[in-house]
């Protein structure tokens, strides 16, 4: 399974304070959205991957692919923060991770 350091429900998704703030409290290298309007709109992922840091990887994925994506193993040194607009997609990822 993915390491994940923090999950955290805000409907800016990427902004300043998880820019400032989060990413140094957790120090996360890749950042999962999932959101499936985002993942599923070329313009709003490339504003997202814009706001990200250069060091840290983004993905954006809807909730099946995140599903997927959180059960597989973390390379070495993985430390993933995962964003999502509202807490019944992030209940689902919490669920995901049970199994």
């Amino acid at each position: 399974m993915r390491n994940v350091v923090l999950t955290r429900v805000d409907e800016r998704l990427i902004h300043g304070q998880v820019m400032t703030s989060w990413l140094k409290l957790c120090n996360a290298n890749v950042i999962l959205i999932i959101d499936a309007g985002s993942a599923s709109n070329a313009f709003l992922k490339r504003i997202l991957f814009a706001a990200a840091p250069k060091d840290v990887e983004l993905q954006v994925m809807n909730e099946a692919d995140a599903a997927a994506y959180l059960k597989e193993d973390s390379p070495d040194g993985e430390k993933v923060l995962v964003l999502s607009k509202t807490p019944p997609v992030s209940y689902t990822h919490l669920r995901a991770h049970e199994t």
